[in-house]
């Protein structure tokens, strides 16, 4: 995603940026964005108490809706102001900014309930669980 936004920046202010480009990017990013809600939602255990994980829920979801309204209103603004490049740009920074606290976190080993599972495994059982019929 840092990637795909950082192209997105450098070929907006060069001026080089084509539709099939921006399709391409915008689907990298769509993708990315696929693929990362799981994780944060199975981390969030983590990072919260037990007796806060209902109103961390919340919370996040309040966040999330006040940023699809906020975020393109402040985007809208920025590129009047200067073009598309920065909002661009920013996009990219915000996701070096996830990096450096994802590098820097450290999760207790008394949150984690046992082994970690292996992938196989887990597989099987996320279809085992969506195939089963209720």
């Amino acid at each position: 995603m840092l990637a795909a936004a950082g192209a997105l920046a450098v070929l907006t202010w060069a001026g080089s940026v084509t539709p099939a480009a921006l399709l391409a990017l915008t689907f990298a990013l769509g993708v990315g964005t696929a693929l990362n809600g799981p994780a944060w939602q199975a981390v969030q255990p983590e990072l919260v108490p037990a007796t806060e994980f209902p109103q961390a829920v919340t919370l996040g979801g309040a966040s999330m809706n006040l940023g699809r309204a906020i975020g393109p209103a402040l985007a809208g603004v920025l590129i009047a102001a200067t073009g598309p490049g920065l909002v661009f740009l920013l996009n990219a920074l915000s996701f070096l900014a996830v990096i450096g606290a994802l590098t820097v976190w450290r999760p207790r080993p008394e949150d984690r309930p046992g082994p970690p599972e292996q992938f196989d495994a887990a597989v099987r059982a996320g279809l085992r669980y969506t195939c089963t019929p209720t």
